[in-house]
């Protein structure tokens, strides 16, 4: 039998109701190796449907049915890797999978692919336009998330030249017919006043409409009207309740905001108790903001007793979902040892993906790390001081800016740079870094990476000898009298 005709017989079958039916069939194809009925059986562990679920059952099914090309298995794999359903979460895994059910023309897994493009995601570089022509295909093929992405393009001009008036109408015509993702994105067009006049009153309607379809971010939107007023009273109950609507669709920002609702009293009774409790079971359901929170919890025994083992335990749930801060808490404990087993390699690695999330505040230990040196990780003066670099340059830390500037200053690390050096002592000084002051006054005694200036020299040498640097206040009467004979 072809492979499409069984599994639309299996699904028939099932939406009938006829159990016993499925069972013959299934006895009569236990042999059978055709990638369909192994799907299909990958499908009833997976649901529970008939047997009992069994995602490790539904996993091997699946991977014997996308070794025979077959694309469902491909994609439904793709998504179990993405989600870390009954797997450890492996973008890298999910990746590859979405790549081979996308190239046997999977239209949902098309869609997922442009989705993907859209964003960048590990292997997958982002690129808008390879995106928008991934949903341009399936909205020919008449695929309909794949059209509401196509609009939503359209609209906003992302990876095209923008058509608002096409782009609505697309997304009006789904709308109408009842598809949340188009409500959402017709009524933050209405919200933004994006290819239409800005209307409030319209745009909290589709608002309404999406979140009845059980819309997360339409939701959540919903809930920053009320708390805020806009377009309807200022109304801190209902917005409490539609951002509890939209933490139970799985939006982690609404989560924290319901969380911090109960702790306040905010739009709800003050519940401190039911704060910590609502706070877990996000944690416990996969919000990894909240794998956060309870990890911060646990560490500072603020709400639990103090417990590094739960701590880690949380942060590392958080890190293994790609949470920026969960990946720094993480490494910040290996590197100490703190409720774990002390790895510095393994912190490194954490804070580099850290970092790579744009975390930023991994900048400064990945420096100090390679400066100093560490069990299994050699001093490396060069990735000391590009860390030290980032520290400065997104964290803004004067005291970074301080080393950096040391650096560049000698080429320790990375070729010498005196105009770098001078940047970096320049916005320490202006934070009122005592060394860097003394440092800059030199950069434009010396002319060192700035125009030679000893009236600049001067002041700064007047600034550290005003916060009681003695060397300072030794050299300000000599560079008057320099500049006096001058």
């Amino acid at each position: 039998m072809a492979e499409k005709n069984i599994l639309q017989l299996f699904m028939s079958l099932e939406k009938a109701g006829k159990e016993k039916e499925i069972l013959r069939l299934i006895d009569s194809h236990k042999y059978d190796k055709n990638p369909a009925f192994l799907y299909y059986l990958a499908h009833l562990y997976y649901t529970g449907y008939i047997y009992e679920k069994d995602l490790n059952k539904a996993l091997d099914y699946l991977r014997e049915s996308a070794m025979k090309g077959y694309a469902s298995a491909c994609f439904m794999l793709c998504t179990m890797f993405e989600r870390g359903t009954g797997v450890d979460r492996d973008y890298k895994i999910s990746n590859e999978y979405l790549i081979q059910a996308s190239d046997k023309g999977y239209i949902p897994a098309i869609n997922h692919m442009g989705e993907i493009l859209l964003m960048g995601r590990m292997n997958i570089e982002r690129d808008d336009e390879a995106g928008f022509n991934k949903f341009k295909f399936c909205h020919e093929n008449n695929y309909v998330k794949g059209s509401i992405n196509y609009g939503y393009c359209l609209l906003y001009g992302v990876g095209c030249q923008a058509d608002p008036d096409k782009g609505l109408a697309i997304l009006k015509k789904y709308a109408d017919e009842g598809y949340s993702e188009a409500q959402y994105n017709l009524g933050k067009a209405y919200f933004d006043g994006i290819g239409v006049n800005k209307n409030i009153i319209r745009a909290n309607y589709y608002l309404q409409e999406a979140t009845e379809g059980g819309h997360m971010f339409a939701a959540k939107l919903l809930g920053d009207c009320y708390y805020d007023g806009i377009g309807v009273p200022i109304d801190h109950t209902t917005a409490f309740r539609f951002y509890r609507k939209a933490a139970e669709l799985g939006n982690n920002e609404a989560a924290e905001l319901v969380t911090h609702a109960y702790v306040y009293g905010d739009g709800v009774q003050p519940d401190y108790k039911e704060a910590i409790s609502y706070l877990v079971r996000r944690a416990q359901e996969g919000d990894k903001r909240a794998q956060v929170v309870v990890g911060n919890h646990y560490y500072n025994g603020n709400g639990f007793r103090k417990n590094l083992h739960r701590a880690f335990h949380w942060y590392q749930e958080a890190a293994r979902q790609e949470e920026p801060e969960g990946l720094k808490r993480t490494a910040d404990m290996l590197l100490e040892g703190l409720g774990c087993r002390k790895d510095p390699v393994k912190a490194v690695e954490y804070y580099q993906r850290a970092l790579a999330g744009k975390c930023y505040d991994a900048a400064l230990p990945l420096a100090r790390i390679f400066d100093e040196g560490a069990k299994g990780v050699e001093r490396d003066e060069a990735k000391a001081t590009k860390y030290y670099g980032y520290a400065y340059h997104y964290t803004h830390d004067e005291n970074c800016a301080f080393e950096y500037g040391e650096r560049m200053s000698e080429g320790r690390g990375l070729e010498k740079d005196l105009k770098a050096a001078f940047e970096a002592y320049q916005f320490a000084a202006k934070k009122g870094h005592l060394e860097a002051t003394k440092r800059l006054a030199e950069c434009y005694l010396k002319g060192l990476g700035v125009e030679q200036d000893y009236e600049r020299a001067l002041r700064y040498y007047l600034i550290a000898s005003k916060k009681g640097d003695e060397e300072a206040a030794m050299l300000v009467p000599i560079i008057r009298r320099d500049i006096e004979f001058k």
